[in-house]
């Protein structure tokens, strides 16, 4: 058997703590002096977590089932997921094991 590490990439990110404060200031009509970071650490903490998906980041993890499930029961994320069903694991990067 083949151990491959875990480990994670940043690929992109976009709409980032500035677009997160703007969508936030519309809801809370707000011309606020805080912070970007500030200013979306109050959304976090008043759990307005629905402007957090203003801002998003491509992340490509490397990891085991057991946790990329826990992952996938977080609703603002989306996912594509290797698929165990029509990726051939007897060739390529396994080396047919």
């Amino acid at each position: 058997m083949i151990i491959v590490n875990q480990s994670a990439e940043l690929v992109s990110v976009s709409g980032g703590l500035d677009t997160i404060k703007q969508a936030g200031q519309t809801c809370y009509q707000s011309d606020s002096n805080k912070s970007d970071s500030e200013f979306t650490e109050m959304l976090i903490r008043n759990k307005h977590h629905a402007m957090l998906e203003f801002g998003w980041a491509m992340v490509r993890l490397v990891t085991d089932r057991g946790i990329s499930h826990e992952l996938v029961r977080h609703r603002l994320f989306s996912f594509a997921q290797e698929s165990t069903r029509y990726c051939n694991y007897a060739s390529g990067k396994f080396n047919s094991e």
